[in-house]
């Protein structure tokens, strides 16, 4: 399993953490991490999982969705 962990500057001044898992099925103890440092470090950031799984979800304030549906999102339609 491959996990990237990162932050992105948005053009609304809201941090966004990212973190990519090489998973084709993520689960809530995935978003853990993001979780912790959300409430840790900023509580109004977005927070992001993206992976390999085509299902949607939300994990407490952390957001699961497909990578290639979040470039999307942070770099509109190619």
């Amino acid at each position: 399993m491959v996990s990237f962990f990162g932050s992105v500057a948005t053009s609304f001044s809201i941090a966004l953490y990212m973190e990519i898992k090489s998973k084709q099925r993520v689960t809530a103890a995935d978003a853990s991490s993001l979780e912790t440092l959300g409430r840790d470090t900023d509580p109004k950031a977005e927070k992001w999982l993206l992976s390999t799984d085509d299902l949607e979800q939300q994990f407490g304030q952390t957001r699961a969705m497909p990578w290639r549906k979040a470039l999307t999102r942070l770099f509109g339609a190619g």
